[in-house]
């Protein structure tokens, strides 16, 4: 499989993940998906999410940077920390975001919820927001191991 390697502005190499990991979380969560240029639109449609990531130049770690298309345009991230180089590092990384920021984008953009999620309603400057957090996990209540994720580009 062909490697996408990108630079930010910031002059940071990016590697794109294969789009098809996060197809397979969404479609286990009863969304179909299609893919356009790197972009999982779950149920066709944006909001769209991808993903990318960011080896640190100390050679043990990276980001694991998730990337969020509004249906306005507007982009907004997300980012975890990976532990490892290469494959390892990219494993680390999407095991920890999907335990973390995945379920909460879910619920909050996709209407996918958890029974472990918190849900606040407030209002804010005449707004009305609605709010998502959890689900929570202990480093290794409920985690998924890198083998269960499997090679990410």
């Amino acid at each position: 499989m062909a490697l996408l390697h990108h630079y930010s502005e910031s002059g940071a190499m990016s590697i794109q993940v294969d789009s098809r990991y996060l197809q397979v979380l969404f479609e286990g969560h009863g969304l179909s998906c299609d893919v356009v240029d790197g972009w999982v639109l779950p149920e066709g449609r944006r909001p769209a999410i991808r993903a990318e990531w960011y080896p640190n130049r100390n050679g043990f770690s990276g980001v694991f940077n998730v990337r969020v298309l509004m249906p306005d345009g507007v982009e907004f991230q997300e980012a975890c920390s990976g532990m490892g180089t290469g494959d390892e590092g990219i494993d680390n990384g999407f095991v920890k975001s999907t335990e973390n920021a995945f379920h909460v984008l879910l619920a909050a953009l996709w209407r996918r919820d958890q029974d472990e999620q918190v849900h606040r309603g407030a209002r804010y400057a005449r707004r009305r927001l609605h709010g998502v957090s959890g689900p929570f996990r202990g480093a290794r209540q409920g985690a998924l191991s890198a083998g269960d994720a499997g090679s990410h580009r």
